[in-house]
This record gives structure tokens, sequence and C-alpha cells, in this order.
């Protein structure tokens, strides 16, 4: 997923800067129903801080409010 401004989300401390980022999400297959279902059992999302990948595990909600958040901002100007 890709930031182009800075974001915060609980768990995290402190404001990431904007940048790609990966997110995994983990599911499980629910057993028992005629059709295939799957449910998300978890989501991380790797921080690189300190010269070390830190994996966060974060709410899945709050990571799409904060992407809506970030598209709703005009991005970062560059110079030409």
């Amino acid at each position: 997923m890709t930031f182009c401004q800075p974001f915060l989300l609980r768990g995290l401390g402190v404001p990431e800067r904007a940048g790609t980022y990966t997110v995994d999400t983990e599911e499980e297959q629910v057993d028992g129903l005629s059709v295939q279902a799957w449910k998300r059992v978890a989501t991380t999302m790797q921080i690189a801080r300190d010269g070390a990948t830190e994996y966060m595990t974060i709410d899945p909600i709050e990571l799409e409010e904060a992407l809506r958040r970030d598209k709703a901002k005009p991005g970062p100007v560059e110079d030409k």
C-alpha cells in the first residue's frame, strides 16, 4: 500500500512517513460450509525502523480509513 502523506495507526506509536508498505493478511478456511469461505485472522504491516523490519499487527478497517484520508489530501508538490 502506498501513502502519499505521513500517517498514524494505533499501535505504531509515531507517525510513519509517506511511502510504500507491504501489508499481509492471514486467513483461515471456514470449515463446515457448502462453499469455500475464508475469514481474516490477522493483518500485519511491515515497518522499516533503524535498519530492521518490524511486523506490526494492525486493524484492517483503520488501515482502510487511513488510506481514504490519504487519498482525500492533495499529494506532495514536486519541483520541475
